[in-house]
């Protein structure tokens, strides 16, 4: 076979180099994408900010709020024992990260399902022998409300007390923060414009129809759950 003339063999050269060079080029934008240094990864951006069952004061909440918050009337309408307990209805889609929620807002009760009871447990794993019933529930603080909000209620249908751990009142207790028991629910909504989520748990002692009454520096609303008893 007769060699190949110089110009045809310098072209064929340097087709190759060019080959490998794109290969090269290819490979090491892959390689980048994959974590090298100095290289971005995207990432997701949280829906909401979680706050486990205990806290601590913020510094944005003064004693001077939550005394204003603590001077507004408790409203309890009761009704008769035995008669149907005036449940509100949750809502659909109106809270990031969960399907149902009820309440008007700023400061949402996460549901299950449009009007499923509040199931109580026997405290005596966490908590024991406290005569107190258990639930966890969470809450959703709206992004556009950064101010303090004061929860606390009772049964409607009997004279049963509703209280409460977590949030921010509950500066010390067990490992899972149900002690000491406490008679009104301190929460904070985020001054960075978030949504907040939090964990906490209500106490009851008899199962029946309870309200929460939910006070904010510019809203007052209650919410009315059925609380039934498990095993």
């Amino acid at each position: 076979m007769k060699p190949m003339p110089v110009l045809i063999q310098r072209y064929h050269y340097r087709s190759w180099f060019t080959l490998v060079s794109i290969i090269l080029i290819f490979l090491a934008g892959c390689s980048s994408v994959s974590g090298v240094p100095g290289v971005q990864t995207p990432t997701t951006t949280p829906t909401s900010i979680v706050t486990p069952v205990t806290g601590a004061a913020n510094a944005t909440s003064t004693t001077a709020d939550w005394s204003s918050l603590e001077s507004k009337p408790l409203h309890l309408s009761a009704i008769p024992a035995g008669a149907t307990c005036p449940v509100t209805p949750a809502q659909q889609h109106i809270v990031p990260d969960h399907q149902y929620a009820a309440g008007q807002g700023p400061l949402y009760l996460v549901n299950e399902a449009i009007s499923n009871p509040v199931i109580f447990l026997d405290a005596s794993s966490s908590d024991p022998g406290s005569p107190w019933k258990i639930s966890k529930v969470f809450w959703e603080a709206s992004a556009s409300y950064a101010g303090p909000i004061l929860i606390r209620g009772g049964q409607i249908d009997g004279s049963h007390a509703l209280n409460f751990n977590g949030g921010l009142g509950q500066t010390a207790g067990n490992n899972q923060g149900t002690e000491p028991i406490l008679h009104e629910l301190r929460l904070l909504g985020d001054p960075h414009g978030q949504w907040k989520t939090y964990l906490t748990f209500v106490r009851i002692q008899q199962a029946g129809c309870y309200t929460f009454q939910i006070d904010g520096q510019n809203f007052s609303e209650s919410i009315v759950i059925r609380a039934t008893v498990g095993h």
